[in-house]
């Protein structure tokens, strides 16, 4: 008989998550993304890979859990070096909010001055790389990118994207400009409007919709071809020869050594976040104080903006 464990939606709500692990009835416990709210299952990112059409899940009272066949155990989910013990530990087995399913334990003296579980092991072991093919956005949703730090999964937007919901990370991002329309009108059509952000070891690998390759197709060339192409969300570029164009929603992101990420924004957004708009009918130097204002004093951080000066007035004030 087949059984499910869902993973809540956030660390602040226990409504259910876009996460899975279910003990199907070919005996095989695998773990899916989920698309809500129907459930509909993605690509499996996790499958323990026991094919017995009469296993059961046993959590027992030592801490153990495994998948038996009778009396006869045939996958351990419970790590080898792992000692557990019931006399001293509480243990317990959740899927996250993120995804991972992990094991934690508690000390029973630890009294109610230490209300802290500590993660003894997580599957997978690498969330970020597991969920890298058609998983339904990936491990953080659409339009981010999952980085794993000090071995916990953790979900950026990239520079000029924001999340959907701050308390739930994993839900992904959109952008803070609006979207190429393909239009005579957009602001993607007129290509001094354009800007590229660049991110490194970064890639969106189920995003693709083209490929160029050639001998000229460095980075630059990378930035151009997406430039010339209001469909083309963001590119990555190898940095030699390969240029793979890329769709919204941006899905599936995690690091990718080697690869750069060319994102595409609306020049004309980002310069009026910092106060200066091209409706507005300000004094050349106006605007470029008030761009002075909204960037910390840094190395390099002038000359920045200062490039970014000379656009602004070749868009806008010529």
């Amino acid at each position: 008989m087949p059984s499910n464990l869902t993973s809540r939606q956030s660390l602040e709500s226990y409504g259910k998550g876009r996460f899975e692990l279910s003990l199907q009835t070919d005996g095989n416990l695998v773990l899916y993304s989920v698309s809500m709210p129907t459930s509909v299952r993605f690509k499996a990112y996790w499958a323990s890979g026991t094919l017995h059409k009469n296993s059961t899940l046993v959590f027992d009272k030592t801490g153990h859990l495994s998948i038996k066949e009778g009396t006869t155990t045939i996958f351990n989910i419970t790590q080898d070096n792992l000692w557990l013990t019931n006399e001293d530990f509480y243990y317990l087995y959740r899927i996250d909010n993120d995804g991972v399913f992990r094991q934690y334990n508690h000390p029973k003296k630890a009294g109610c001055n230490n209300l802290n579980w500590t993660i003894l092991q997580r599957i997978p072991q690498d969330i970020c790389s597991a969920m890298s093919g058609d998983t339904g956005g990936g491990a953080c949703g659409y339009n981010s990118y999952c980085v794993t730090i000090n071995g916990e999964p953790d979900c950026l937007c990239p520079e000029g994207y924001s999340f959907l919901d701050p308390p739930n990370k994993n839900k992904g991002c959109k952008p803070d400009f609006p979207l190429p329309s393909c239009q005579a009108t957009g602001w993607e059509a007129r290509h001094e409007l354009v800007e590229f952000k660049e991110l490194r070891d970064t890639d969106w690998p189920s995003s693709d919709y083209d490929l160029q390759i050639g001998n000229g197709v460095d980075k630059q060339t990378c930035i151009q071809l997406c430039r010339e192409d209001c469909f083309c969300a963001a590119a990555i570029s190898d940095g030699n020869r390969t240029c793979w164009k890329k769709k919204y929603p941006l899905s599936s992101g995690g690091k990718s050594m080697g690869k750069i990420a060319l994102i595409k924004h609306n020049l004309q957004r980002n310069l009026e976040r910092k106060g200066c708009s091209a409706s507005q009918i300000l004094p050349r130097q106006d605007c470029v104080s008030r761009l002075f204002e909204a960037f910390p004093e840094g190395e390099g951080q002038k000359d920045f903006v200062s490039s970014e000066i000379k656009m602004t007035a070749a868009v806008h004030y010529t």
